[in-house]
């Protein structure tokens, strides 16, 4: 049974972001009938611009904009996207509370606001990166991007965990080609590479060594061994090869959740979420569930290292209490099924085989807490060609087509988390629906699921203009804030786009707060590493 079976929503499908979320609606089983804008029962979410040209309206929220240069057009709805997101959540969140009681029956989330949240991560850079950011450095890395293979196709590689890293370093098709090549501050943090000079080499050696095999050969060798690894494809090829493949899922069990708190004036009040996704996508699931007023414990690894990682914590880990734990002890294991037993919700994004070693399987999970709503988030999915496969933002875009496209024949990735942020969104929307649904469920989420569905209804090629981020943050004050993070100095903060009744628009970071190491950035020290990237954009 679907969550929403049962639930009729209204919603005026002429304008396409709210024909999009009323499509998603849909899948989770409820029967959308004509309305006005988007309601259920007595709640009622607008989406001002809804029926704006999607180009003008993706120029004015700077969507196209790149960090340098001109604007360039890709092939993603971006504003539609996220905007259907938002609106949905709000729905379903409101549903939920005047379910129990409460009194939050409206809501707005402007389709202009939306789109601009999409440029969260580059208003922190708008002014000065974050203390402890690298960004120019991250992005030169050669262990993460695109190679030319004997073939001519191309394929993405991600090799920015460490453990990645060695297990690349020894892979028999790699067969000692990057030999002596890496230092031991690289195999430590391989977005953080040792030198200009090192990473050059590592670039050459790595163009050398993409080009021995055609690329196929690459994705079976490195992705079939738990690798990020895939070949670039056309949109075309990859709708061909995933034909079922989903943005969001929900299985609901026949198991009644538990009796809800009552209403205290946040559509989410009350509920209990544990939170062990890292990076982008599950922290954004994690982040729009605790706007919506759920008490939100992110557990984190107290021996994660990795700078990049790290920094991402500054923006995704809002409104969260943090809790370090080692899942890798019993020590750690048992405190967190502990804390399990008062979860309403679950969310994570490890695969089968480590929440088995890490203890939280769905079935060690519901040991625990039998009548929760469990949120996986993955790359492509558990099951069909690349069920289980590790994967980033890069490679979803690789496969949907959409480096393929953005880059004309050549694959460049486009400069914005959508995947991660719409993946993180879609995950909280089915989590919610489960929700209203009233039964314990499982709901997945995946990054090509996303990455295709950004592409459906995107406006084709076209001329498009540069906004510029700051002009884009001036003309709506109201939705960003400059504020000083211990660590980290001044920040720009783009707020959540949703207008509602108890949903914070600037959820503060929870106790234990993770602040990024503080390295010293200097000019001087940049601009070696804009070397290293631009000619890693004009080579092979």
């Amino acid at each position: 049974m679907r969550p929403l079976q049962g639930r009729e929503v209204g919603a005026d499908r002429r304008l396409p972001a709210i024909d999009r979320c009323a499509r998603w609606l849909e899948e989770l089983g409820a029967t959308v009938v004509d309305g006005d804008q988007l309601s259920c029962g007595d709640v009622r979410v607008a989406l001002p611009g809804a029926g704006d040209d999607p180009v003008a309206l993706g120029c004015e929220a700077g969507v196209y904009d790149g960090p340098v240069g001109p604007a360039r057009w890709h092939p993603l709805d971006v504003p539609g996207c996220v905007a259907a997101a938002w609106a949905g959540l709000g729905l379903l969140a409101a549903t939920l509370d005047t379910g129990r009681g409460g009194s939050i029956r409206e809501g707005s989330v402007p389709v202009l606001d939306a789109a601009i949240t999409a440029s969260e991560l580059s208003a922190l850079l708008v002014d000065d990166p974050p203390r402890g950011w690298e960004p120019v450095r991250w992005a030169a890395s050669p262990w993460v991007g695109t190679y030319a293979c004997a073939d001519g196709r191309w394929v993405q590689l991600h090799a920015g965990l460490p453990s990645h890293l060695a297990r690349l370093l020894r892979h028999p098709l790699v067969d000692g080609a990057l030999a002596g090549l890496v230092s031991p501050e690289t195999l430590t943090d391989p977005l953080r590479v040792g030198s200009p000079r090192e990473a050059w080499r590592q670039r050459r050696a790595l163009r050398a060594l993409f080009r021995r095999h055609p690329a196929r050969r690459w994705e079976e060798g490195l992705g079939g061994d738990g690798l990020c690894a895939v070949m670039c494809r056309t949109e075309p090829e990859s709708r061909a090869m995933f034909p079922d493949v989903r943005a969001v899922e929900v299985r609901t069990l026949d198991v009644p959740l538990r009796v809800p708190s009552p209403p205290d004036g946040r559509p989410l009040g009350g509920l209990r979420v544990v939170d062990l996704t890292q990076v982008i996508a599950g922290p954004t699931a994690g982040r729009a569930l605790a706007a919506l007023g759920a008490e939100v414990t992110k557990v984190v690894d107290p021996g994660a290292r990795q700078g990049w990682v790290e920094a991402f914590r500054a923006a995704f880990d809002a409104g969260k209490r943090i809790l370090p734990l080692d899942l890798r002890t019993e020590a750690g294991r048992a405190s967190l099924h502990a804390l399990l037993r008062d979860a309403d919700v679950v969310i994570h994004g490890f695969r089968p085989e480590a929440a088995d070693r890490l203890g939280v399987s769905d079935a060690a999970i519901r040991r625990h807490a039998p009548a929760a709503v469990i949120g996986v988030v993955s790359a492509y999915g558990w099951d069909g060609p690349f069920g289980g496969w590790p994967g980033w933002e890069q490679t979803a875009q690789a496969l949907a087509g959409t480096e393929l496209d953005y880059g004309r024949g050549r694959p460049d990735l486009v400069p914005l988390p959508a995947t991660d942020l719409c993946t993180g969104l879609l995950l909280a929307l089915g989590t919610v629906a489960a929700l209203v649904g009233g039964r314990a469920a499982r709901v997945d989420a995946t990054l090509l699921g996303t990455a295709l569905e950004l592409r459906r209804g995107a406006p084709g090629r076209t001329a498009v203009r540069r906004a510029g981020l700051k002009t884009v943050l001036g003309r709506r004050p109201e939705l960003v804030r400059r504020v000083q993070r211990p660590g980290l100095g001044a920040l720009t903060e783009i707020g959540v786009p949703l207008s509602m009744a108890g949903v914070e628009r600037f959820p503060e970071p929870g106790p234990g707060a993770v602040v990024p190491d503080r390295v010293p950035r200097r000019v001087a020290g940049t601009l070696p590493w804009v070397g290293v990237l631009v000619g890693g954009r004009i080579g092979g």
